[in-house]
């Protein structure tokens, strides 16, 4: 018997056969392996049409306080004291860059001070090492948040903290605003996101509650429900201080029980709302017929002194208003008046 002249044929590569094992798979048509749960099929890298598109990465955005203390050379805040006193109502006026927001979020512990001391009910702030003290809440002008939360993200967020939260009633006060608690920051306009905030700031019944610019970005009617929410919260308690800082407390007068203007970085004034309106009055001097000039002594006497015509007006002190000429007109200053002369003589 003539021994066979063909070949034998060789067994099958295992390249040439499709095997699968749990975690992974091997094809013939590439050598590359492939490892996981579910292994994605294989694409040729000259193919457009299946070349995996590149996800940007999202920044991540925490909810922190961007607050820098200074900007080189100026310095924020300099020389700062005053005490605000515990029941009241104090309210942080003054110009754009006077101070008012970088105060606040010094008292925070968002930023901490180069010079001196700041106790906030008892706790010493000294930056963002050291957290804000139980019944202190902050309500701020721009969204600490990631722009996706919504009421509930930030609810369990302050429960995580270990922070009392009346989830009840800030369902309550959204609702009265209109704002559905699962609804998105983003989602919302400038005045529902002030609202919002408000909403979370009051819900855990801060002792001390402070509200940068908290009626910026409000209509009339909206202004006039958050100050019935600052109202019913303190009456709640008799140790419940608000502090918060405002361009228009013309209208919140009925409202601030202190006042403490900045400027430039420094207190001008820091005291009781009436106090200040009272001890003051707004003078209209005429300018002497016979006299080229006004006469120097009386004019000295005048605060923020402004030349209109034939008349000099200022801010006087009631005592001092006796040394004025018998023919000037006086009537009784409001505290705008008194912000207004007295910032007026600071710019000078």
């Amino acid at each position: 018997m003539r021994p066979s002249t063909r070949r034998p044929v060789p067994p099958a590569s295992p390249a040439s056969t499709p095997t699968n094992c749990t975690g992974c798979s091997i094809r013939a048509s590439t050598p590359t392996l492939t490892c996981g749960p579910s292994a994605p099929r294989t694409r040729r890298p000259d193919d457009h049409r299946t070349r995996p598109r590149r996800r940007r990465p999202r920044p991540h955005r925490a909810p922190a306080l961007p607050a820098p203390l200074r900007r080189a050379p100026h310095r924020a805040l300099h020389d700062v004291s005053l005490t605000i006193p515990t029941g009241q109502v104090a309210a942080l006026v003054g110009s754009n860059g006077a101070g008012k927001t970088t105060l606040l979020r010094t008292l925070a512990g968002a930023i901490g001070p180069t010079a001196g001391t700041v106790t906030v009910l008892g706790s010493p702030m000294g930056g963002p090492e050291d957290s804000l003290p139980a019944g202190v809440s902050v309500v701020p002008d721009a969204s600490y948040y990631p722009d996706c939360w919504s009421a509930d993200d930030m609810v369990l967020m302050l429960r995580r903290m270990e922070r009392t939260v009346n989830a009840r009633g800030i369902g309550r006060r959204l609702r009265r605003a209109g704002i559905d608690a699962g609804t998105p920051i983003k989602s919302l306009s400038a005045g529902q996101r002030t609202r919002l905030m408000l909403a979370v700031g009051l819900g855990t019944a801060p002792s001390l509650l402070m509200l940068d610019e908290p009626f910026a970005r409000l209509d009339p009617l909206a202004r006039e429900d958050v100050l019935d929410e600052l109202r019913r919260h303190q009456a709640a308690g008799e140790d419940r201080t608000i502090l918060l800082s405002t361009h228009e407390l013309g209208s919140l007068e009925r409202f601030v029980d202190h006042v403490v203007l900045l400027h430039d970085g420094s207190v001008l004034l820091d005291e009781d709302l009436a106090d200040a309106a009272e001890r003051h009055l707004v003078a209209t001097v005429p300018r002497d017929p016979a006299s080229r000039h006004e006469p120097t002594a009386p004019m000295d006497l005048l605060t923020g002194a402004r030349r209109a015509g034939d008349v000099t007006e200022g801010l006087v002190d009631t005592e001092d208003a006796l040394f004025l000429p018998k023919d000037s007109d006086l009537r009784r200053a409001t505290i705008q008046d008194v912000l207004t002369f007295t910032l007026r003589e600071a710019a000078r």
